[in-house]
């Protein structure tokens, strides 16, 4: 069986097994048509996880991680998708030509290619459930608190998406790096459902801001208002993009004043 070909069968199959795969690594309970436990993705008392068979998903509503079987092995396990795909093919008996294999390889880059440093971090991302990116380039000497990747500013949309995988908050630091590159890290993120905070020193502590708060005394400045209106326009969610929008023209109503 090719690569490909074993991928689709594990989804099928290891969707039909999702709730037995999961109950592997979670206690769940039978709460309707589907199983509830508390997530392992981050610290809850009250049971919002839920894993469904029928759908061939598991979904948090507390921290929002949610996929397939194979989302699911690699956040928790945190294994590249080519090494759950030959886990899960071991599990069901699947034999995976030995060329295709090596053919998915090549093809497939792994979360440590792209964004080098996160296998180092990321059980401590998945576990504190935030890290912090430092840039390139970045004159500030202050160590945050939480585990820390370094890139090459902008943050690109795929080094995005492999920071989502492990945790839904994410924390720039970006002393001495200018706006633009900034301006498109936030747009990566908050394309890829990441919360966004930036960190920056104070005389006696390290402060944290939403990226909206922190932009906006620079509005009008060296910040221009269509900027923002780009970046709020990123959100995908309907509803956040608009407490977003309402928060910002409030504010900035309030700083002109």
């Amino acid at each position: 069986m090719t690569f490909t070909q074993a991928v689709e069968t594990i989804r099928e199959q290891g969707g039909n097994d999702i709730e037995h795969i999961v109950a592997d690594y979670v206690k769940l309970k039978r709460s309707g048509s589907g199983m509830k436990g508390l997530c392992p993705f981050h610290d809850e008392k009250t049971p919002s996880f839920n894993v469904s068979a029928a759908k061939r998903y598991f979904k948090c509503f507390g921290c929002g991680a949610g996929g397939d079987v194979i989302d699911f092995i690699e956040n928790m396990e945190g294994l590249e998708f080519h090494e759950v795909i030959y886990k899960l093919a071991d599990r069901y008996n699947i034999t995976i030509d030995k060329n295709s294999r090596q053919s998915s390889r090549e093809k497939i880059h792994s979360d440590e290619e792209i964004l080098p440093g996160i296998r180092a971090e990321r059980t401590e991302i998945r576990k504190r459930g935030i890290v912090a990116i430092n840039f390139k380039g970045n004159t500030g000497q202050f160590r945050p608190s939480m585990p820390e990747v370094t890139v090459s500013p902008p943050l690109s949309n795929n080094q995005a998406a492999v920071i989502r995988k492990y945790t839904g908050t994410c924390c720039f630091i970006t002393g001495g790096i200018d706006w633009p590159p900034v301006k498109d890290s936030i747009k990566a993120a908050i394309q890829n459902n990441l919360t966004v905070n930036i960190l920056y020193p104070g005389l006696s502590c390290i402060y944290e801001k939403e990226w909206i708060d922190y932009i906006l005394p620079e509005v009008g400045g060296r910040i221009s208002r269509r900027e923002v209106i780009e970046l709020l326009a990123a959100i995908p969610d309907n509803l956040t993009r608009s407490i977003y929008t309402t928060h910002f023209s409030e504010n900035l109503n309030t700083n002109n004043n």
